[in-house]
């Protein structure tokens, strides 16, 4: 992210008493590394999601620009009925100078509300793994449940959005499969082998 727009989401997130957690890549090892403003109590739902998947935070060193860690995504989790208002928020901030969108955390019964730069997406990832890997783009196939993904149902030539999926974004898939509790993307990789796709 630009150093403007992180700072602008600091004012306008920040500013709402929402603790910020800034997502960046340690240098040294190119693992994701986060840090969290002091603007408002952190989400239990941060420290329940950090701690077991092994990630910690600290606080954000802040600094004039060119001398503090580069963003790479900046994010807040607040419960979900907030979830609306502060995507209502960023849209009206940000405009098209960012991508966002909310994510619905069932395990931690929260809503993540992440701000990326303009081109990021998962579609735009998948792709550029492709052309590493020599593929074409057109091969790939998407599964997906929340509004992160629906770049890649749009995206890909073949998706699926899984049975728990929200209509909203159902609605962007070319076709639907089981939910994870009855093992949806196992049932799409085995259509895919057995060439019923």
């Amino acid at each position: 992210l630009d150093e403007a727009l992180v700072d602008l989401s600091l004012e306008v997130l920040g500013g709402m008493g929402l603790a910020v957690l800034l997502l960046c890549e340690d240098p040294a090892t190119g693992l994701p590394h986060y840090y969290t403003t002091a603007h408002g109590e952190e989400h239990p739902g941060t420290t329940s999601w950090l701690t077991p998947n092994g990630r910690t935070n600290e606080p954000w060193p802040g600094g004039a620009p060119g001398l503090r860690p580069q963003v790479l995504r900046v994010g807040v989790v607040v419960d979900s009925p907030r979830e609306p208002e502060l995507n209502s928020v960023v849209a009206e901030a940000f405009g098209e100078r960012v991508a966002h969108h909310g994510l619905h955390s069932p395990s931690y019964d929260c809503h993540v509300v992440e701000l990326f730069a303009p081109h990021v997406s998962k579609w735009a990832g998948l792709e550029e793994v492709a052309r590493i890997q020599g593929i074409d783009p057109r091969s790939v196939i998407a599964i997906g449940d929340d509004s992160n993904d629906i770049s890649m149902l749009q995206g890909a030539s073949l998706s699926f959005a899984m049975g728990t999926a929200h209509p909203r974004v159902a609605q962007h898939a070319k076709r639907m499969t089981a939910s994870q509790a009855e093992c949806g993307v196992a049932q799409v990789v085995e259509g895919v082998l057995e060439g019923r796709w």
